[in-house]
């Protein structure tokens, strides 16, 4: 599964879970590798941009720079896995 198919719902509605989305628990943890855990941002104090908008430090882009803290832990593990 690459990390663009998956497409989670950020606030689980009532009465709704992961395995009623036919998501299998035993699969939850390739979704939600950190559960309950912070995926940590992988900045290293080396805080400059290419032309190109990615960062020479952590190799993240501005915009996902910009929205590190308002992401699921499944975004934030696809691009720590991206920038590795």
């Amino acid at each position: 599964m690459y990390c663009a198919e998956i497409v989670m719902p950020k606030y689980m509605p009532k009465g709704l879970n992961y395995e009623s989305m036919g998501v299998p628990a035993t699969e939850l943890n390739k979704l939600e590798p950190s559960v309950g855990v912070e995926v940590k941002s992988p900045c290293n104090g080396i805080c400059t941009l290419d032309i190109q908008d990615v960062c020479r430090g952590c190799k993240r882009t501005r915009e996902e720079i910009s929205k590190w803290y308002v992401m699921s832990n499944t975004e934030k593990q696809c691009i720590i896995d991206r920038v590795k």
